[in-house]
């Protein structure tokens, strides 16, 4: 067991380094952007992020999951090639379809829903950057990760993000376009970046389609696109409701700590991303099946002790690293983060009823569920409280939402989770968070500090609580020699 959980954190650890290179490019040159974006371009930004998120949702009609699905489900090779070629025609044949039409004829749409953004410079381009992300760069990472080919994946990335950003820089910082420029960098780059996929896409598919699969995918995949509209309106909502009641510098703060938000859920999601290929598994192996409540506990230790450092450490980063201009959004961190930590234990029931069950007639029921509560509250919360109600709102729909896949999962699949040790987990995390946040008083730099010390100090209170089995306290008992000779 220790040798498959050892192998499952290097894959976590390779996953989420290529996904946060990829997609959290803009926190990683944060410093650099926030001095040549004001907080109404940020604002701008996050609107045409916001759009360009639903678009690829809507494009992809749901298929992400299909690669992984059918991918074990289909035992030969050729099979699977033309699967893959068939799932890559219907992807550039629909979505393009749709993406002329939004093009030709949306602007009065948007023009009614966003008036205070100009369809040319930013929906327009979230328009084809969605086109170009969903038909040509859906498949290739999702192939790599299913494989376990985690060379490959994290190259893909890397090549994303030296080429997103190369361009961002050159055209926001060098030719000072602000905005506008973001957007026409992110276009291009997509634009290149098809053109790699194209050649990856040649030699891992066959273009002889084969239409018998496009019943099977759209059955499997449909009835999970209203889940994906949910989580749309959990994500994203908040920012087009916003929109409407505040100015763009202020949406341009919540988009700012949004963004710190997003660093954590893309850890949370490639680490989700590492444990989903045994979940498939565990439907036809009692093995793999045996594994997964230890394993979830794990991953829900490393969930959540992220969630710690991002809800503590990041208001004082942005602090030390922005203009005071964006300082604000200091204080809309601990919610966002709350949030995110519910989504992240919420993968696990999830992914039970996907993939081992096989079960997702419920899903999209429960997603629409919690998304209404979040639009209901954002609706009457957001004009009296700004943007500090739209993290509260997302925290409380998440909640609701792992509430009720757990509720549903515990009915339909055979797996069963170490729930005491769980609730300790995040009981000392609770804990944890109270005792450190009255000291963070100081300079940033001495609040991460602060910070940092209370984390090393975090696995004690779970060890007093007894969240630690005997086999558990003996490798922690070997390993902590080996980390204190290797820091002397």
């Amino acid at each position: 067991m220790i040798r498959s959980l050892q192998r499952l954190t290097r894959l976590s650890a390779v996953y989420t380094f290529g996904d946060i290179v990829a997609k959290g490019a803009a926190f990683l040159l944060l410093p650099l952007y926030t001095r040549h974006l004001a907080p109404a371009d940020y604002g701008a930004i996050g609107l045409a992020e916001m759009i360009k998120q639903v678009l690829v949702m809507l494009f992809s009609f749901g298929t992400v999951g299909a690669v992984l699905r059918f991918y074990y489900q289909l035992s030969e090779e050729q099979e699977r090639r033309r699967f893959f070629g068939t799932l890559w025609l219907f992807l550039i044949i629909t979505p393009g379809l749709l993406a002329l039409g939004l093009d030709l004829l949306g602007r009065p749409f948007f023009a009614a829903l966003f008036s205070q953004i100009p369809f040319e410079e930013f929906i327009r381009p979230a328009i084809w950057i969605a086109y170009l992300n969903t038909s040509f760069g859906l498949i290739p990472p999702n192939l790599f990760r299913t494989r376990e080919q985690a060379g490959r994946y994290i190259a893909y990335n890397l090549a994303t993000f030296a080429l997103t950003n190369c361009l961002i820089v050159w055209l926001v910082v060098g030719q000072g376009r602000g905005a506008v420029g973001y957007m026409q960098a992110q276009l291009i780059a997509a634009a290149l970046m098809a053109v790699v996929s194209l050649v990856i896409l040649l030699r891992e598919v066959s273009l002889r389609p084969a239409w018998r699969f496009i019943g099977p995918l759209l059955f499997y995949s449909l009835p999970l696109l209203p889940h994906f509209v949910g989580h749309w309106a959990l994500s994203l909502s908040d920012r087009a409701i916003l929109e409407r009641f505040v100015s763009l510098e202020q949406l341009g703060i919540y988009t700012l700590a949004f963004q710190f938000a997003l660093v954590f859920q893309l850890t949370v999601q490639s680490a989700s991303n590492a444990i989903m290929p045994m979940f498939s598994r565990a439907a036809k192996d009692d093995r793999e099946r045996m594994l997964l409540p230890r394993v979830a506990t794990y991953y829900t230790f490393a969930v959540t002790a992220l969630g710690l450092v991002v809800a503590l450490g990041a208001g004082s980063v942005i602090v030390w690293l922005t203009p005071p201009a964006y300082h604000a959004a200091a204080a809309l961190i601990p919610w966002l983060a709350l949030s995110v930590l519910c989504l992240g234990l919420y993968y696990v029931p999830m992914h039970a009823l996907t993939f081992t069950a096989g079960h997702t007639a419920s899903i999209p029921v429960m997603t629409l569920l919690a998304a209404g509560i979040n639009v209901a509250l954002n609706l009457l919360m957001v004009p009296r409280y700004g943007a500090v109600a739209a993290a509260v709102n997302s925290a409380i729909s998440y909640a609701v939402l792992l509430l009720l896949v757990y509720l549903i999962a515990r009915g339909v699949s055979p797996i069963t989770y170490e729930l005491g040790r769980v609730a300790r987990l995040l009981g000392i995390a609770a804990l944890w968070y109270m005792l450190t946040l009255p000291l963070l008083r100081f300079h940033p730099l001495t609040n991460l500090a602060i910070v940092a010390g209370m984390l090393v100090l975090f696995p004690l209170g779970l060890l007093l609580v007894g969240f630690f089995d005997d086999r558990e306290r003996t490798y922690l008992a070997r390993l902590l020699p080996r980390l204190a000779a290797l820091l002397d």
